[in-house]
């Protein structure tokens, strides 16, 4: 009996868990987005101030929208992004991958991880913003799934 209420116990810590995290990544992903509404230099610096201590944020490395350079980097953008959609994907949905998918999806991204650290000698940096962006949607997915899709139940 005491081995029920307990795993029921668990079981809604991990569901608060979750929902927590998707809040989170909502509004993590709000504030990639904010300096575009261009709320004053002082907000502006402290979300950016916020995000550096997760990302590099370089310049070159991110994305720019309007002559508005987004909070975070376009690795670290896909990254947010792919975890939120995903992760609210995955918590509705019963999703089960194969292993073997999982690790095409991983090998894929660290192709696209390698391409993007040799590239730059050869060809400019900003033309690899949406490889960047790709492999940061393929770690995304890789992550919410192992929170939120079947891969996160164990013991089920």
């Amino acid at each position: 009996m005491e081995f029920s209420v307990s795993r029921i116990f668990i079981e809604e810590i991990e569901t608060k868990t979750k929902i927590f995290l998707l809040i989170l990544f909502f509004v993590l992903n709000v504030l990639i987005i904010l300096p575009l509404f261009n709320l004053g230099v002082f907000i502006n610096f402290i979300i950016y101030k916020l995000f550096s201590f997760v990302c590099h944020q370089s310049d070159s490395l991110s994305f720019w929208i309007n002559g508005t350079k987004l909070t975070v980097c376009s690795r670290c953008t896909g990254i947010y992004q792919s975890f939120f959609v995903s992760s609210l994907f995955f918590y509705f949905k019963n999703v089960k991958f194969q292993r073997t998918y999982l690790i095409k999806i991983l090998v894929i991204s660290v192709i696209i991880l390698i391409i993007t650290k040799i590239a730059p000698s050869f060809i400019d940096l900003s033309s690899l913003n949406l490889l960047r962006w790709l492999s940061g949607v393929l770690i995304g997915i890789i992550f919410s799934y192992s929170i939120y899709g079947n891969g996160g139940k164990s013991g089920k």
